[in-house]
């Protein structure tokens, strides 16, 4: 609907007949139930279990329970 509206003020300014080298577009006070993105990635669901279990072990055995092997540190220096 935003995208239309914009066409259609875009229009009846006059714009397809000169030149027009920046439109700038604001707007406010939007809200959305879900989130959009461009380029949306195929393993959002396998990222949100992941994030899931992740969480539940955590809250069942302590934060530093399940860590990434990155974080781990051997002989003073990050492996």
């Amino acid at each position: 609907m935003l995208i239309s509206t914009i066409g259609k003020l875009f229009a009846a300014c006059g714009a397809g007949e000169r030149k027009v080298r920046l439109v700038g577009v604001k707007s406010s006070n939007l809200s959305c139930a879900d989130e959009l993105t461009l380029f949306p990635d195929k393993n959002d669901a396998r990222k949100e279990k992941l994030g899931n279990a992740v969480s539940v072990i955590r809250g069942k055995f302590g934060s530093d329970s399940i860590l990434r092997a990155s974080s781990k540190k051997t002989q003073g220096k990050k492996a």
